[in-house]
């Protein structure tokens, strides 16, 4: 939740804070947990220039109350929260001392922590996309240090995008131009950028549907991705994902290299398929593409549940696409 610009709302003797329900969450999972303030603040200071500060308020200041169930008997069976009138957490009563105005967003105080009878699984907030974000960061930083780095013939980049829950048309999304730009001005003068897309792979990391043993039959049958079975390639025919069948192949190779087994999902024809960035910088730079991610169960929860499994395997993923992609590329002479 993203609190609004003119917060302070005032009620039967409550203070609570107005916010903006942001992408498309499970609001029922924000209802009755400790919830508090983190985000951005812009001062002015003595000379009249602007600043940023990061805020992360710790400790629980926000709570987003359920109705008793001896008020709305029906609450099991018809909950259904309306976002602008029930989704309004609530900070202080109006007997305490004045709101003041916040800054950021909501998020919940919970810390991530390992669990389940055998310390396998991992309970968080934002493990999408943050899984896949540590991940790569990781992997790129470790594949520095083999010397592999100093006589690569590529680039080794890592872009992490804004506003991709909402559609990435922003300046800082990827729906923006400022990744053309970059690289661009990493390629140099002349056709450079021109001979270096043909040269190049993306990887759209992003979260997946592990298959729900309450709901199995929402996942196609022969494609059900599950925990500590690797990293998932997302196929979509209706281009809401970018992988094709040779960067499908060029990825399992870096795969094979790297001791890290992938599995594949496929949506079912009777449901929705989400998409990615994957198909949006696909399409914009023209360049090759492949979607993928790690399993998780829960996405878009305030808790969200991924195995440890997925994170040394997708940071081994990465590391090896960084070091092992231009020899792997090379090998390949399909267009």
């Amino acid at each position: 939740m993203r609190v609004e610009t003119n917060s302070k709302k005032t009620k039967s003797g409550y203070l609570s804070v107005g916010v903006e329900c942001y992408g498309g969450g499970i609001w029922h999972t924000w209802f009755d947990r400790d919830l508090t303030i983190a985000g951005r603040v812009l001062l002015k200071d003595e000379n009249n220039h602007i600043t940023h500060r990061l805020v992360h308020v710790k400790k629980p200041i926000l709570r987003v109350p359920n109705i008793a169930i001896h008020l709305f008997r029906e609450h099991n069976t018809k909950f259904a929260p309306n976002k602008e009138t029930e989704m309004v957490p609530i900070i202080a009563t109006t007997a305490q001392q004045e709101l003041e105005k916040p800054a950021g967003t909501t998020e919940t105080l919970s810390q991530a922590t390992i669990g389940g009878a055998l310390d396998e699984f991992i309970f968080s907030p934002r493990l999408d996309n943050q899984v896949n974000c540590f991940c790569a960061l990781t992997g790129l930083i470790q594949s520095c240090k083999d010397g592999s780095f100093e006589i690569d013939p590529n680039v080794r980049m890592m872009l992490l995008f804004d506003n991709e829950e909402v559609g990435s048309e922003s300046a800082q999304g990827a729906g923006s131009s400022l990744t053309e730009w970059l690289m661009r001005r990493l390629a140099g003068e002349g056709n450079k950028f021109e001979e270096a897309i043909p040269k190049s792979l993306l990887i759209s990391a992003d979260q997946a549907h592990a298959v729900h043993p309450n709901y199995a039959d929402k996942h196609e049958d022969n494609h059900k991705a599950a925990m500590h079975a690797g990293p998932v390639l997302k196929f979509n025919s209706n281009q809401r994902y970018a992988t094709t069948a040779v960067t499908a192949t060029l990825i399992r190779m870096v795969a094979e290299k790297a001791n890290v087994p992938l599995q594949d999902i496929v949506v079912r024809n009777d449901s929705p398929c989400g998409s990615t960035i994957g198909p949006i910088l696909s399409a914009k730079l023209g360049l090759r593409t492949v979607d993928l991610g790690s399993p998780q169960l829960s996405m878009h929860s305030i808790r969200e549940v991924c195995c440890t499994t997925s994170i040394y395997q997708l940071t081994q993923l990465f590391k090896a696409f960084y070091i092992d992609f231009p020899a792997i590329d090379a090998q390949v002479t399909v267009d």
